[in-house]
């Protein structure tokens, strides 16, 4: 099958326009991550926490995250969003970690976080709080 200009024309506008819904879908969605959810976890050793975490959007990819464990205090990072991924860094105590979380349809985030170098890993989840 051989395309003619016209048709190849109106192939390409009809990709570009594809891909702009898809990255505007993308902006949107990356917005809505921002809010208060409730957060558990399971640790390395298979131990269990839980707390809040917020996320509030800086700028369309990129967000600020606080995790609060009860009376253990509260944490603050940077994190970024691109479509349904969202990931984290941050510290514990002074060793480098990271977070990434798949971000659900309905809002839920099931995450894997390591700390860098080490062999401490666990898994997180968020759900969000509705009403906020």
């Amino acid at each position: 099958m051989v395309l003619k200009d016209r048709e190849i024309g109106m192939l390409k506008a009809f990709l570009l326009a594809i891909v702009g819904v898809i990255g505007l879908s993308g902006a949107s969605f990356a917005q809505s991550v921002a809010g208060s959810y409730y957060m558990s976890g399971t640790g390395s050793k298979g131990q269990n926490y839980g707390g809040q975490v917020d996320i509030r959007m800086l700028t369309d990819e990129t967000c600020e995250i606080v995790w609060t464990y009860g009376t253990a205090g509260s944490y603050s990072s940077t994190c970024m969003v691109n479509r349904n991924v969202l990931t984290a860094t941050y510290k514990v105590g002074d060793r480098p970690a990271l977070i990434i979380f798949h971000v659900l349809e309905d809002g839920t985030m099931v995450g894997r976080w390591s700390v860098i170098g080490y062999k401490i890993s666990g898994n997180e989840f968020l759900t969000p709080r509705r009403g906020n």
